[in-house]
């Protein structure tokens, strides 16, 4: 088969090169259709009521077949700010300026690991367990 696209392409005052497609030559095969759950509420509360007619559609009619999950900035923090976001007893401004966008390193030592001073993943918890958002698109793939 031939090729089925060949472009030449010539900057102001430089010699040509071409670009040609081979579609009988394969480098890379994509296996998945990914959608993300983003590191926000607000941007899911307003369809939460209509999020397994959505989560359903995403895989049937788009055929998304992946989920990633973010772990956001700030998740590496002493204060779990993003529970208190999650169940809204603060506002996102609040979380973003003060806490999601403001990590604190865990001690002073880079080579060793304080467990508690990664303590902000109350957004991710929410995104995984409480509204169940991430199991419920699982089983929409199976």
């Amino acid at each position: 088969m031939g090729s089925i696209l060949t472009m030449a392409i010539r900057a102001s005052g430089q010699t040509s090169n071409t670009i040609t497609l081979n579609p009988s030559v394969r480098y890379q095969t994509i296996t998945g259709w990914e959608g993300a759950f983003l590191q926000t509420i607000s941007d899911y509360t307003n369809v939460l009521p209509a999020f397994n007619n959505l989560l359903t559609q995403a895989v049937h009619d788009l055929g998304i077949n992946r989920v990633r999950l973010e772990i956001g900035s700030g998740s590496e923090h002493t204060v779990n700010a993003g529970t208190q976001y999650a169940n809204g007893t603060m506002s996102e401004a609040t979380y973003v300026d003060n806490y999601a966008m403001t990590p604190v390193n865990d001690n002073s030592n880079p080579f060793v690991i304080n467990p508690s001073g990664f303590n902000n993943f109350g957004v991710l918890d929410w995104t995984i367990g409480d509204q169940g958002r991430a199991t419920l698109y699982q089983s929409k793939l199976r």
